[in-house]
């Protein structure tokens, strides 16, 4: 049976080396989740708790929020924008506004502004100094990297770890 029709017909232990060997090819240890919901859906609560796991589990967690970002974006060119600390439906609302004229010139806008944030806070894990258009790359101190899994492997393939 081929690793693919492993996950699709349900041989637990054959897809769940093809989990290993994927999650083994990836570049870095970087997990990222985003979390997106109407105002009073629980989104808080749902990064408290992956935010928690990820703890747990051994992760450096950083939280990044779109609105804290518009509102810096804001801040810094929209200055008699006064925009209220308050979770409220009409702060949300004015949030989606200047998101919206944040992606009048670049559909990405907010998305860019996600990305250096990331590149920003990579850099200070790293102790670098971030350049501002120059790639952060992730700390790849600690990756684990997996042999393939061969359809005839019994058990995980062993780590080897790149120091």
């Amino acid at each position: 049976m081929s690793n693919v029709e492993a996950v699709l017909f349900g041989d637990e232990r054959a897809a769940d080396g093809v989990a290993v060997d994927i999650l083994g090819r990836s570049r870095s240890r970087e997990l990222f989740f985003a979390v997106v919901g109407p105002v009073g859906a629980g989104g808080s609560r749902v990064i408290d708790s992956l935010k928690r796991v990820g703890e747990a589990s051994g992760y450096q967690c950083e939280v990044i929020k779109a609105s804290e970002l518009i509102r810096k974006w804001a801040a810094q060119n929209r200055s008699a924008e006064t925009i209220s600390a308050e979770k409220t439906l009409s702060v949300v609302e004015k949030l989606q506004d200047l998101g919206d004229e944040m992606r009048r010139r670049d559909s990405a806008a907010v998305a860019r502004h996600v990305m250096r944030e990331i590149a920003m806070k990579r850099a200070e894990a790293q102790k670098i100094d971030y350049v501002r258009g120059q790639a952060v790359l992730p700390d790849m101190i600690g990756l684990v990297l997996y042999r393939p899994l061969t359809p005839s492997a019994t058990s995980p393939p062993s780590p080897k770890w790149i120091c």
